[in-house]
Formats: C-alpha cells, structure tokens, sequence
C-alpha cells in the first residue's frame, strides 16, 4: 500500500492537503505545525475514531481532541495504491459520531471497492488490526515502546509456528482462566462456591423443616390446652362482663350530661355577647388595656408634675444687696473688681518727715540770717528743703482724701477689705444663677405638666371613641375599663366553654363508639377472672400466629421430597463442576508447558532480527536483544556479560532499541507483497547525530520496499540526506 495524497479538516487542519511520494518522505515542520495531527489524521481514516472512549484525566478522547478548531464538520479523504489499483477513502460525520461515514471507491470513479467498509479498511489495507499496527509500523510522538498485544502475539506466533493467526496464547490462557475462575475464584464468585451455597441452602432447608413440624406438634398441644381453660374461664367471666355493661352505661350517661351542660354553658356566653353586640378582637381589647394602663401612667405623671410644681415654685424677687441688686452676674463681678482695687489704698505716714525738712530749713535759714557771714548755698538748701516739705505735705492730704473714699466703699459693703467685696460679688453672681436655674427649671415644669395634660386628654377621648363603638353607654373611663374587661371576660368565658365542649364532645364520641353490648349480672371475682382470661386468650393467640408462622415457613420452604431430590441434584453438579476445575487446572498447567515451548521458537526469530538491525543503528556498539512475552526489551554489548535492562540505557539508546524492535516487528506480522507505509512521529528526536545518519541510512534502504513517512521538527534529516535517491523531502506551512 502507497499513500498519494491526503486532504484533512481535522484539529488544527483546516482542509490542508499533504502530497506525498513512494519511498522516503521526510516532512519537515515546526512544533504545532501539525505533524500528529497528520499521523492521527491517517490513523483515523484507516481504523475510524471511537465513540465510545471518553475523557480522562491527564488524556483527551480522540473525538473531542481531534475537533476541528475552526467549528467545521470533522472530514476528510486519503488517496492510495492499494493492490496496483488507485483508491480514495472518504469519511466524514454528523454530531456525536465523528467519521462515522466511510465511502471506498476506485479514484476517479464512484465504484465502490468491494469488502472495505469503516469497520474492515485498517485491517484490510495494512494486513493487520489497529492494536498491531499501533506496535509496528505506526510510531508516535513519544510512543516507541511496544506493549502487549493479543492480536500482535498470533502475528508473531503464527510465523514461527503452524502459520495459524487465529491462536493466541494470552487469549487461550485468559480464556481457561476465566472458565476456571467462574468455576471457583473465591468464596463469593463461581459456579461451584455457588453450588456449594446452593446445597448448603438445601440442607439448612431440610433440617429446618424437620425441625418446624416438632415444633407445630408441641404448639398443637399448647393449644388445644389454652382453649379449655380459655373455655372455663369464659363461663366464670361472663357475669362480670354484665357489670362492666352497666359501667359502660352509666360513664357513657355522664359524658351526655356533662356534654349537654357544655353547650348549654357555651349557648349561654354567646346570647350575653350578642345582647351587648359585636365587639372588638382580643387583639384589640389588649391594646385598649395597655392604653388604660397608660393612662392611669399618665396621671400618676401629672400628679407628680403638679407636686413639683407646687413645691418648686419660680422666684419673682430679685436678690437683695446694697450695691449689686438688679445686676447680672459679670457686671457684679465688674463693680466688684473696680471698687476693690479702690478699697486696696494704705495710708503713707509723712508727717514725720514734713517736721523733720521744716526744722532743718528753719535752722538753715536762721544761720543764715544770724550768723556771721551770710552764705547762698545756705539760703538754697534751707529753701529746698521748705519746698520739700511743701511738697510732702501736698501729698499727705491726697492719701488722707483717698483713704476717706475707700473707707466709704468698704462701709458700703460693710467690707473690712476688697477681698470680701470680690467674694460678695461671687455670692451675688450664684444666688443670681441658682435663681435663674429655678425659673429655666420651673417653666420645663411647667411645659411638661401641659404636655401630659394635653395627652391624658387626647387618650381618653379616643379611648372613649373605641369603647363607644361597643358600649355607647360608657361616659367615663371607669366605664371604659369596665367594658373592656367585660368584653375580655366574655371571650375568654367563650373560649373555655367552647374547649369544655370540645373535651366533652371527645368523651362521648369515644364512649359511643365503645358500645354497650348486652351482658349478664357481675359475679364476684369478675375482674381477677377477666385478667386470667384475658392472659390466656393472648397465649393462645400468640400459639396460633406461631402455628401460622411455622405453616408459612414450611410451605416456603418446599415439599421435603423435592428438597430431597434437589439436594442430590445439587450434589452431582458439584462433583461435576468439580471435575472441571481439576480438567481446567491441568489444561493451564499443559498450555504453559505449550507456551514455553513455543517461546523458544517465538524468542530467536524476533530477537535476532532485533539484535540485527538495533546493530545497525548503532553502529554495532549492541548487537543483542531479547524480549519476553510482554516485549519488555533487553540488551548487551559484545563485550557485556549479562544483559542490560531498559532502565540502564539512555532516552536516546532505549528509543533506538524500540525502534529496532518495531522494525523487525514491522517485517514479522506486516504483509511482505503491498506492505503498509511505516509512519514516524518525531521518532528520531532523541539520537544524536552519528546514530540519526545511521538510522537514515537504514530508512533509505527500507523504503526500497515500503513507503516511509518521517515527520520531523528539525532540519537535520533533510539536510542529511539531501540529494539521496528515493528521499523526497517537504515542509509543512
């Protein structure tokens, strides 16, 4: 098989189209330029997408990862060389099943092919089903391990062995071992644990039964004994139960009368309220009582108010004092402070010192005068000094005439200092303020007292205008209040007849429905008999729904005999099923021997063409390679002693080792006549560059035989095989 051409809207490829040529074609393009895409692209148009497979975490369903991004339809189409004829697959979908439509036709006609259809075309193209393809020739991006298979395990073991692809180890071994579980897994699973069950079930019912008939023999007895003392004490019972009659008849006379007296009672209450008409609700008589309470709350107020009021009267006097009366407190304090500071005067003593100037300049001048040679500077000091003395004496009298006025200021206050004039001031200023508090205090007084004179009214008219509304009679609020408590009583007399009533009405419906059966006179010792009798009929019911009971059981439980014969059924399956078990376990025991067996031809085949090629690639540093039934991988260099596992190689090395694998894989299971294309994703990205040439070396001799498509994001292997015949190389938008 040959793919010529591919044309895609599918993911991030929006009717792009890929052309390609037999041999080697390296398709080169960036990271998110659709290399996957493409490989998926292909994939899907041979095998289709499942429907069925859903998102997981960490993985997204082929379905919605493949979406187109642009919202079209998910379609496309491959043209190829199939069997030397041109073919063209079509597939496209409609919502929910992507590529659910598939066409095959010849190119360039509407001829169908015959036998390809959307389920059959993978494996009919390339020779295999998805799973082997997926493990040989289809490797991508970060997918070069090869996991197990069963139809990749029948395409190897057929090869090596009788050619038949049909037999599966895996299969067969999954297969005896199912049979093998459904026969005994564990105590809960499989046939025979279940026959064991089924037989112990059985015999549980056997013994079970066996058991109920002893035990309906001794309820029988029990029974037949209970009802003759049941009988016995029926006959000394019945003159009890004639008393209990009359019992029942007088309780059930009691309740009539106490019931007719109720009505009467509840008829009564209800003539009294509509004699004095309809009233207001009981809400509403509640709120006409809160508003009484109120009132008689606003009167108490205005009797206080009134009190205060009479024992706090405002002052109408001004205060009294000689020099401060009828002044505001700063302007006292003002006065104060000015006639203190004149009351402060001390009287200066300069008497002494006006005699003492005028003896000196009367002395002076007599020397003057008398002595023997009169001077001038003696005439100037005796008359400086009688101008001192003038001047001295001038003040002498302004301190006596200040003296005087401030003994008249201190006499008018009758102060003995301008202290005490500051601290009448400050007397004066608070008897002045104390008053005025007393007149602000009783107009508040005053104003309060009309306000709850002003509400008082406004209360007890509209108390009047709702008691009006029911009781016109009502002039007062003593009235007022008598009619509400009246219309409250009357309520609540109504309520508790009504509910008397309904107790009452209780009492004789359950008496009534009790009856009064017709008896017989009480005897005595009637109720110590109906006690026992009573005791001995529960008994006796009791035996009975036992005795019914156990019928149930037995007739649930089945006839003996066919429990019988079912248990012996039941045992010769068991054997039977037995007997298969050992059958299957010898079966797996032989198919394991089988198997090893054919391992050691599976083994060499695939191994040494592994080793061959895993040599060539690179660049013979290994030259074995050995798998085992999972295709878990193994390796040595020629000088090595023991093998090496996965884990001891390089990403790079190990990525090589899987690729020989697939290589050879790719040889065994795929057709050799129109072999399918090898498709490769990336799968190079991890050698270097020593080991990619060889790799390309050997990818150009391969595709001698079958198309190759490498899709890669470097340059490198373009650029290695440049000029190379057979190699055709392209780049993706």
């Amino acid at each position: 098989m040959k793919l010529n051409r591919m044309r895609a809207c599918f993911g991030a490829l929006q009717n792009q189209t890929l052309e390609l040529e037999d041999g080697l074609n390296i398709i080169e393009a960036p990271n998110e330029g659709g290399k996957s895409t493409w490989a998926a692209f292909l994939r899907a148009m041979l095998y289709g997408i499942d429907t069925r497979e859903r998102d997981k975490k960490g993985v997204i369903a082929e379905k919605n990862r493949f979406q187109p991004w642009d919202g079209s339809p998910m379609e496309g189409y491959v043209d190829l060389t199939w069997q030397d004829r041109d073919v063209t697959l079509r597939r496209s979908g409609r919502a929910g099943a992507p590529f659910s439509r598939f066409q095959a036709v010849y190119t360039g006609t509407e001829e169908p092919v015959p036998g390809l259809t959307g389920e059959t075309a993978g494996q009919l193209l390339t020779g295999v089903g998805r799973a082997a393809f997926e493990r040989s020739a289809f490797i991508g991006q970060d997918a070069m391990t090869v996991t197990d298979s069963d139809e990749l395990e029948r395409r190897v073991s057929a090869l090596v062995s009788t050619g038949e692809e049909e037999v599966s180890y895996s299969e067969t071994e999954r297969r005896l071992r199912e049979w093998k579980n459904r026969r005994q897994s564990n105590q809960r699973n499989g046939l025979i644990p279940q026959l064991e069950r089924e037989r112990a079930a059985c015999q549980s019912a056997l013994d079970q039964l066996e058991q109920n008939r002893r035990r309906r023999e001794d309820l029988l007895l029990r029974a037949d004994d209970l009802e003759r003392e049941c009988a016995e004490l029926e006959e000394r019972a019945r003159a009890g139960r004639a008393q209990a009659v009359r019992q029942q008849r007088q309780r059930l006379e009691a309740a009539r009368t106490e019931l007719e007296q109720a009505q009467a009672a509840l008829e009564a209450v209800r003539r009294e309220r509509r004699r004095r008409g309809p009233a207001p609700s009981q809400e509403e008589l509640r709120e006409l009582q809160g508003d009484l309470s109120y009132f008689n709350t606003l009167e108490a107020n205005i009797k206080q108010a009134r009190r205060e009021q009479e024992q706090n009267p405002a002052p109408v006097e001004l205060i009294d004092h000689p020099v401060f009366t009828g002044m505001e407190p700063a302007a006292a304090r003002a006065a104060a402070r000015n006639h203190a500071e004149q009351a402060a005067v001390k009287a200066a003593r300069l008497l002494p010192f006006v005699i003492a100037l005028g003896c000196a300049a009367l002395l002076l001048i007599l020397l003057a005068v008398l002595g023997p040679v009169p001077t001038a500077p003696g005439l100037c000091a005796a008359l400086f000094c009688a101008a001192g003395c003038a001047f001295l004496a001038v003040l002498q009298m302004r301190q006596e005439n200040a003296q005087k006025r401030a003994g008249e200021i201190l006499a008018r206050y009758g102060a003995a200092s301008g202290a005490e004039i500051l601290q009448q001031a400050e007397e004066y200023a608070a008897r002045w303020e104390a008053a005025d508090q007393a007149r602000t205090e009783a107009a508040v007084r005053a104003v309060t007292l009309e306000r709850l004179l002003a509400e008082g009214e406004d209360l007890k008219r509209r108390l009047l205008a709702a008691v009006g509304r029911f009781a016109p009679e009502v002039r007062d609020l003593y009235g007022v209040s008598a009619a509400v408590s009246l219309a409250l009583k009357l309520e609540q007399d109504e309520q508790g007849a009504r509910g008397k009533l309904d107790s009452a009405e209780k009492v004789w419906r359950a008496l009534s429905a009790q009856g009064v059966p017709e008896g017989e006179e009480l005897s005595a010792g009637s109720g110590a008999l109906e006690g026992q009798l009573n005791q001995k009929k529960e008994e006796l019911g009791r035996c009975r729904e036992e005795l019914a009971r156990l019928q149930g059981e037995m007739d649930a439980l089945g006839d003996p005999a066919a429990l019988e014969a079912q248990a012996r059924a039941l045992e010769e399956q068991l054997a039977r099923r037995r007997r298969e078990y050992d059958a299957l376990t010898l079966a797996l025991e032989d198919l394991e021997q089988a198997n090893a067996q054919l391992r050691q031809r599976l083994s060499p085949v695939l191994n040494a063409r592994a080793g061959e090629l895993f040599g060539r690639l690179t660049g013979g540093a290994y030259s074995q390679v050995s798998l085992n039934r999972q295709f878990e991988a193994w390796t040595a260099r020629p000088e090595d002693v023991t093998a090496r596992r996965l884990l001891e190689l390089s990403r790079g090395t190990a990525d090589q080792l899987y690729l020989a694998v697939r290589l050879a894989l790719c040889e065994l299971v795929l057709p050799e006549d129109d072999p399918p294309p090898l498709i490769l994703d990336d799968a190079l990205v991890r050698f270097d560059d020593g080991r990619l040439e060889l790799a390309l070396e050997l990818f150009a001799q391969l595709s001698r035989r079958r198309q190759i498509l490498l899709f890669t994001c470097q340059s490198r292997e373009r650029l290695a095989l440049a000029g190379h015949p057979g190699v055709h190389s392209l780049r993706l938008p």
